[in-house]
């Protein structure tokens, strides 16, 4: 079975009190984590532009800014996303955000063919979609994109949205969301859980679960997603330092000595380390 993949979030918190995210990504970076999603509080290319800081500062990771569907026309948005990706020398993406779930198909591919016409038919920067509140059939991104998010509960909701997605209902590779409160002891972690209950990380999905126990029992939990049919997961860590910190000096080598998580960076663009390909050349 392929390698575990790990994600974190980054962006605004409703307290307004962040790390810096060159610290952040770096961690992540060190941490050999599969990539960032960056989620700048503004309008239009905030976030693209946020991360083309962080290309000189980080070395594999995958950086993936968030985009508002609607606040830029797709070729302009294409644009500027096809350049980080250059920059990056193919770590970038996109997680575009569409307001209108029926319009993600459109929008995915408006964006797609801006790629296809200046790249000679080339896949492009890997592209990712929110999931939505509800269940099953009704929270899976469209199968247009190459990686999706989805906030499952449990193990039962995680074969529920595997069931839904198959044959070719959802992109191939689902991550779950995961609010996180990491400490090696869990009536630690469950404290500071309780004490930050209503001051959840802005990037987290409505209805996200929270987690609160030692990096082991997260693998664990990892592992039992990863077996019910996911790709692995995206950490909104309540506090974005501390909790990054024990996902990557606690977390990935857990689940390294579990032979679930890669060891190096190998693959050098984010496509490759995903083995991802536009779902609509997969159905073909």
């Amino acid at each position: 079975m392929s390698h575990l993949h790990l994600a974190v979030a980054l962006g605004g918190h409703r307290t307004g009190a962040t790390a810096p995210w060159a610290d952040l990504a770096a961690e992540a970076d060190s941490g050999l984590l599969d990539l960032v999603t960056l989620d700048a509080p503004a309008d239009e290319l905030t976030a693209v532009s946020a991360a083309a800081h962080l290309v000189a500062t980080t070395r594999s990771i995958g950086l993936l800014p968030a985009v508002r569907a609607g606040l830029s026309e797709p070729g302009r948005l294409a644009g500027a996303v096809e350049e980080l990706d250059r920059a990056s020398g193919g770590r970038a993406g996109v997680l575009l955000q569409v307001p209108v779930p029926a319009d993600e198909q459109g929008w995915v591919r408006a964006v797609r063919r801006r790629w296809a016409t200046r790249a000679g038919g080339a896949e492009g920067p890997v592209v990712a979609l929110p999931g939505r509140p509800g269940r099953g059939l009704r929270s899976l991104p469209s199968s247009a994109a190459d990686l999706g998010f989805v906030a499952p509960r449990t193990t039962v909701d995680v074969h529920q949205l595997v069931a839904a997605a198959r044959p070719g209902g959802a992109p191939r590779h689902l991550l779950a969301d995961l609010v996180v409160v990491l400490d090696d002891d869990a009536d630690r972690a469950r404290h500071r859980a309780e004490r930050r209950a209503a001051d959840l990380p802005a990037t987290a999905p409505e209805g996200a679960r929270v987690f609160a126990g030692t990096p082991s029992q997260l693998a664990d939990l990892a592992l039992a997603w990863r077996a019910a049919g996911l790709s692995g997961l995206r950490l909104h860590p309540a506090e974005p330092l501390r909790d990054l910190l024990a996902t990557t000096r606690g977390l990935v080598p857990e689940l390294q000595r579990r032979g679930a998580f890669r060891r190096s960076s190998s693959e050098p663009g984010l496509r490759e380390r995903l083995g991802a390909e536009p779902a609509e050349r997969c159905a073909a």
